[in-house]
């Protein structure tokens, strides 16, 4: 009985506060689909879409990227991103591949 009591006291919350089930949080930002033309190096380490306010015009600015995806998906013909963003503008949203054995620099400080 206590047990049964216990946990109405912990779903009682719930059953009050939720009339129509909870709603999904809408994505915001930007996804799609790369496609490889070609084979992908075998010496590529990674393969990302980044997101920049503004096209980069010094080395540097490369590095002040607004947003990142999670490594793609490598040696298939195409696949798909999803990069979750702000709102406002973005100039550009380049493809980045990394090779392997190759350091990848520090952002700015």
């Amino acid at each position: 009985m206590k047990t049964t009591l216990h946990i109405f006291a912990l779903l009682l919350p719930l059953l009050c506060g939720c009339e129509s089930g909870i709603e999904p949080v809408p994505f915001q930002g930007v996804s799609g689909t790369v496609e490889f033309q070609g084979q992908v190096p075998d010496s590529t380490e990674w393969v990302r879409l980044g997101a920049f306010r503004q096209k980069p015009t010094t080395a540097i600015e490369l590095l002040s990227f607004e947003a990142i995806t999670d490594a793609l998906l490598l040696f298939e013909d195409s696949t798909r991103y999803a990069l979750g963003l702000d709102t406002g503008l973005f100039e550009w949203l380049p493809v980045i591949a990394k090779r392997e054995n190759t350091p990848v620099p520090a952002g700015p400080a």
